[in-house]
């Protein structure tokens, strides 16, 4: 709607001054380019490892071992290791290793990946990395973090055979929760969560 409106007040300032302006048509930075691409790259393995294709697993598995360290296969590393620990593939250092280097990269979309990809991971130091991310100066990481921390929450608090993992993440989120709800919808659906009867019984 932006651009269109902006697009006919240009047309009306070329028409007068007989030049052609255009308005609102920014191509998009280098930054939104490759925030585009890697949620693009993130969509589709999701998907496809979704689709349960042991060619699909095999090839995303081999991509691990690759030497290649440019933003886009650093991305694509850090999904598949959140996706073969969410579905309880083996996982080794290697994955360790790629996902330390996805959350403290300087690019926003591949921390956001590297958040996201820790939700997966049920233990205290993934645990760390989520709450680290509440606190990141990109308003996306932040919102990956509650989303990832949501997921653990209600994984680790429907498990019969560990339930105090779950009291543990949900302690520690009760004592943030003052800090935190303003943030937005998701911070206080999370409190909201954390805080409601059925979970403090």
């Amino acid at each position: 709607m932006v651009m269109h409106v902006g697009f006919r007040a240009a047309s009306r300032v070329a028409a007068f001054a007989g030049s052609v302006v255009l308005l609102g048509c920014m191509p998009p930075s280098p930054e939104q380019v490759e925030n585009r691409k890697l949620q693009s790259l993130r969509s589709s393995i999701i998907t496809e490892f979704a689709m349960n294709t042991d060619d699909a697993h095999a090839s995303y598995i081999r991509l691990l071992d690759s030497s290649e360290r440019d933003i886009e296969t650093l991305g694509a590393k850090a999904v598949i290791c959140g996706q073969l620990r969410l579905r309880e593939f083996p996982i080794d250092r290697r994955c360790k290793t790629i996902l330390e280097q996805a959350v403290q990269s300087e690019r926003v979309a591949l921390r956001a990946i590297g958040v996201s990809a820790h939700a997966f991971f049920l233990d205290e130091a993934a645990q760390e990395v989520l709450f680290d991310g509440l606190s990141d100066r990109s308003e996306k990481v932040r919102h990956e973090a509650v989303m990832a921390l949501e997921f653990q929450f209600d994984t680790l608090t429907a498990d019969p055979n560990d339930p105090t993992a779950g009291r543990r993440l949900r302690e520690r989120l009760v004592r943030i929760c003052p800090a935190i709800r303003s943030g937005g919808s998701l911070y206080s659906d999370l409190c909201r969560k954390a805080e409601s009867p059925d979970e403090l019984r």
